[in-house]
């Protein structure tokens, strides 16, 4: 298989670098490079303001360097949970809406603006974990066209065992 690139240097990325050229939900993917790319494990710690010693680990591409190494299938399982928490959010906020017509509740307004911020905030971080998602799949599906070939007839491109 040729030398991967990475997409923003377009720079090969070097052999011993790449964990896997399958695709893989339980490896580690780089989403700036666009590869099961190897990492490191970074800690970083600071003092807070309550003079606190607060420390956040995260993985680093070996390759470029950033922070945007994930395994997908935890961008899944997270994109799943969202959607969970959406639909809660969803509800809580319609319920609220409601409640002075069904309860009497006079705060109503209030408190379904507020839900409705909620309901705001999870539906950017689902955007943004679908955007990982998005990545992901499309380079499995021009991994999968790469090893099976491009043939037109299906038969040929898509059985690997012939």
């Amino acid at each position: 298989m040729g030398a991967l690139r990475d997409s923003g240097s377009q720079k090969p990325i070097p052999e011993h670098l790449i964990a896997s050229h399958e695709p893989d939900l339980d490896l580690g993917w780089c989403f700036s490079c666009k590869a099961h790319t190897t990492a490191k494990v970074v800690t970083k710690t600071w003092t807070n303001s309550e003079h606190r010693d607060v420390s956040r680990t995260y993985y680093v591409c070996k390759h470029c360097k950033r922070k945007n190494w994930y395994k997908p299938s935890d961008i899944y399982r997270g994109n799943k949970l969202g959607l969970g928490c959406l639909l809660i959010a969803v509800l809580i906020t319609i319920i609220v809406f409601y409640s002075n017509k069904l309860f009497g509740f006079e705060y109503s307004t209030e408190f379904g603006l507020s839900s409705s911020g909620v309901v705001a905030i999870v539906l950017l971080l689902l955007g943004l974990g679908f955007s990982y998602q998005y990545k992901w799949r499309k380079w499995v599906r021009s991994q999968t066209q790469t090893t099976f070939g491009s043939s037109s007839n299906p038969s040929e491109s898509q059985d690997p065992h012939g």
